[in-house]
This record gives C-alpha cells, structure tokens and sequence, in this order.
C-alpha cells in the first residue's frame, strides 16, 4: 500500500449521477439490456495474436485506499420475487447495479481482485496503475441433462467472442440455474429437459480495445468420461501452439484458451498441462490431483470437477493440495494446522451447489519456506425494501463496518486482501508472508 494512503477498506457508497464520470454513464446505459459494451465481430484466425497492448497510464487520486468492497446498492423490484420473469427482471437489474459500481471503481483507477455469488454479486477491488470497465451478458438453453453441454458453451462463446474482439476477457462465471424435469414425449413415453442459465462478468482496460484471440476446447458428454480429460488436454496441447493459454475452466466439458491479456499474465517459457476431470468421488478426484502434484504439476485452475495442471519446463518441487471447506464445523482449525503446515492458498473451488465454498491451499513436501497467516472477515449485507416504489436498497451491516475497520488495522500491519470465497455470506480472506 502507497504511505498515502490511509490503512483502511472503505466501503463503496452511491454516487450523485452528477458527479458521475461521461464515460461511466455511457457503459451503463449500454449494460442496461444485460449486455456489455457493443463490439465489432472478430474474423477467425488461427495463428497467434500481436503482444498485448499496453493500456493508458492513469493516476488515482491522492487518497484512495487500496482496496473497495463492491455490491450492487439496490434493485427494482421486490425483495422476494417469484420464479420466471419477475426473477429474471430483478436479477437483471441487481447485475446492472452492480457493474454500475464496478465502473465507477475501474474509473477511479481500480480493478477486480475477486467476485463471488452471481444471484447477490460481493466484489473486492484493487487500486491499480490503469483505469478499467466491465459488463456482462447472460446465456440461457433448454436441452438435455446431457448431450446438450456442447451447445451450451458454444452459445458462450458465440457472444463471447464478439466481446473479446473488442478487447474484453472473462472476469467471472456463475451458474445461475440447473433445474430438470420429466415432460411427456408420446405415448407412454418421458423425457427430461433441463433449464440452464449462466451468467458471464466481462472486463476490459480503458482505451485498449484491440482484439483478442480466443478458442473453446470442448467434449462430447455422451463419450466415455474417463476419457474427457484425455480429449481436453489435447486440445490445450494445440491451442498451446497458436499461443493460447487455459484461462477459465467452466467443467469438465469445456476449457476457454485466449492468448494473454496482460504481460503478467503470460507464463514464461514452455510449460505442460494436463486436464484432470471427475469421474468418480471427490477423494478419487482430490487424489489424482494430488498424484500429478508429486510429479512437479501445479494447479493452475480449478473447477467443479475439473482441475488444469501445469509444470514448467523447469520443474518444480513435489507438493499436495488440501481442500477446506468453509461451511464445515472445524473450519477455523484446519485453516489455523494449514497455515502452521506451511500451506498456501492458490484459490477456491466451488462444491457442489456451485458455490466457492471450498479453499484450496498448496503444501511442498520438502522445506517449508515464507510461512502465512490467514485472516477471515464476513460480509452481511442488509436490505430495505420499499413495497409502493417497488425498490430494494443495500448497505453493510454495522458488524460488517466494524469489521471495516479491523481490516484496516491488518492492512497496516502487512496483510493483504487474497481472496473472496462464498460460506452462506461473502468472507474476505487475508494473507500474510512471515
């Protein structure tokens, strides 16, 4: 943190619509149809893209702090909508609010360290050295429970593309909806239709709208599953080739490679990656991972039933990952023996109701070096609905801004803001390197 500025988290408030920046307003009042800044269709390509352009300095204003909690402060509509339209309609107008405010922070120099919870969006931001703007759009399909997945990422990516042409990457997925059921077919004869719905948050620097290189790798679900990650790792092994990297992994169908977006974010060198999908329990899942994990790879991401590992070409020493889940008892004490065993934090892992409820921390097997501490705050949100206005607004709880100022303090003695992971209520996690 800059010694300007003040060793707290504020939190982020409504804005006059005076005072709010032209450019802001613009990407809003596009945002409004559910949809992010419009964008020019890209042309196929199959060879790799320019370096990633940089993006305009940008220098924050004196005092800012270094990170803003981010929410959406309100919606139209009512507290408790019932299915169909009406949920779809408040849900569309809480995601506006919400990347209304993210456009606020990108326009004051921050961007996105972390996002949990599409249905009640909770975000962190960092203060950073360029200005940043966001939308989103949401995908919708009825098909089959299975067989349909292909279908399902290919509409993603269909919208997806036209987005990245325009120099937007993915920020953030959510799964929204997964219902099922059996509807008459003939006579004597059911099948299931699925409803499936999901939402895509989208970012992009300001003023850098160069297009952007992306592939979708994707299984057949009525194959052998054992088989799935054999198939997705080949078609990373070429994307690699035409200088893509695995950048988000959706499940165990479907990978999205994009060529860089930042020089940061690049890995140097070669490196190799394999996909690893569930095909049976957890424990089987957790151990393949941590099999490959003996051998030098290290997860790169992580999914609900899907695990991307790398190792560079320089190798790395052996390690093991462990899984704590948040919304378990013992919590507290297994992250306190983690944190004494030397583990890391990497990142979460949503279980199965597709919340990031689960932490995965990386252990080496041999020396122990930079030990951390770990710190969790819980973020309760309150809300007032206006019956007649047909209105619902948003603040933090007064444990929540108290807990504002705790952050602080650690902020000042060291710690920074790791992560967001979802356990009935958005938790900031703090890290610390002894």
């Amino acid at each position: 943190m800059r010694g300007r500025n003040a060793p707290y988290v504020k939190v982020l408030w409504p804005l006059a619509a005076a005072v709010l920046a032209a450019s802001a307003l613009a990407a809003v009042a596009r945002a409004q149809s559910g949809r992010p800044l419009p964008t020019p269709t890209p042309t196929q390509s199959t060879t790799p893209g320019p370096a990633p352009e940089p993006a305009p300095k940008f220098s924050a204003a004196p005092g800012e702090d270094r990170y803003r909690l981010v929410y959406p402060l309100g919606w139209d509509g009512p507290l408790r909508p019932g299915g169909g339209p009406e949920a779809d309609r408040v849900r569309h107008s809480r995601m506006n609010n919400f990347v209304a405010r993210l456009n606020e922070a990108g326009e004051r120099g921050y961007r996105l360290l972390a996002v949990v919870n599409g249905r009640m969006p909770v975000a962190v931001v960092e203060l950073d050295a360029v200005q940043h703007e966001y939308g989103w759009f949401e995908t919708a399909l009825v098909g089959r429970s299975s067989g349909d997945a292909g279908r399902l990422y290919t509409r993603f990516f269909n919208m997806y593309r036209k987005q990245a042409a325009g120099g937007f990457r993915l920020a953030g997925h959510f799964v929204i909806e997964r219902d099922c059921a059996l509807f008459s077919a003939g006579f004597f004869r059911v099948e299931e239709r699925c409803l499936s719905k999901d939402l895509h948050l989208l970012e992009r620097r300001k003023g850098v709208e160069r297009a952007r290189q992306t592939q979708l790798a994707v299984v057949n679900p009525d194959a052998r599953a054992g088989r799935f990650g054999d198939e997705l790792t080949a078609q990373v092994a070429g994307g690699l080739a035409e200088g893509l990297r695995p950048a988000y992994a959706f499940s165990r169908f479907a990978l999205l490679l994009e060529e860089p977006w930042d020089v940061r974010d690049a890995p140097a060198g070669a490196a190799d990656f394999r996909v690893l999908t569930q095909t049976g329990g957890a424990g089987d899942f957790e151990r393949a991972v941590n099999e490959l994990a003996r051998q030098g790879y290290r997860m790169h991401l992580s999914n609900y039933g899907v695990a991307v590992m790398r190792r560079d070409a320089g190798g790395a020493t052996p390690a093991e990952y462990l899984w704590l889940d948040a919304r378990e008892k013992d919590f507290a004490r297994r992250l306190a023996e983690a944190q004494e065993a030397g583990a890391v934090y990497r990142m979460t892992s949503p279980d199965g109701e597709r919340d990031e409820a689960r932490l995965v921390f990386e252990r080496p097997l041999a020396g122990v070096v930079g030990r951390r501490d770990y710190k969790v705050f819980r973020v309760d949100l309150q809300f007032a609905e206006n019956v007649a206005a047909r209105r619902v607004a948003v603040r933090v709880s007064p444990q929540t801004a108290a807990s504002v100022a705790d952050i602080g303090r650690l902020l000042g003695e060291g710690y920074a803001v790791r992560d967001l992971f979802w356990a009935d209520a958005a938790h900031i996690l703090l890290e610390r390197t002894r």
